[in-house]
């Protein structure tokens, strides 16, 4: 399994769309796209947005037969070490009450109370480097 940044527009990138769009916008009857479909097979995807001092982490998708496999872990963990290289002193989340448990192992906690983001229960997560 291999792990990395993918740059804005490329093939990988636009795979990288076709998983969120599978894992997070169909279940909710949406569409990141009307009818685009192309690239590598992708199993995994996260994205970083920097901030001050936290960074954010989003749209974490990892394909449904490779759940539970330790995909999410190794993302989670790549995307923490280029964020701490980068300065960062922390990463924050919003994540689905239904993967609370999975940032809970991976050492994140929650910072607020269950809210509703796109009908979906969601909490707020954060993990401090230090």
């Amino acid at each position: 399994m291999t792990v990395r940044c993918l740059a804005y527009g490329s093939q990988a990138y636009r795979a990288e769309l076709e998983l969120r769009d599978e894992v997070l916008r169909r279940p909710l009857g949406l569409s990141i796209w009307d009818d685009c479909r192309e690239g590598e097979a992708l199993i995994g995807t996260l994205i970083l947005t920097p901030g001050e001092g936290l960074w954010r982490m989003r749209q974490v998708a990892v394909r449904p037969g490779r759940q539970g496999k330790g995909v999410g872990r190794k993302l989670a963990e790549f995307g923490e070490a280029l964020a701490r290289e980068r300065g960062a002193r922390g990463i924050y989340l919003h994540a689905r009450e239904t993967a609370r448990g999975f940032y809970e192992r991976c050492g994140y906690r929650a910072v607020g109370e269950e809210f509703l983001e796109r009908g979906i229960p969601h909490v707020e997560m954060e993990k401090r480097f230090g």
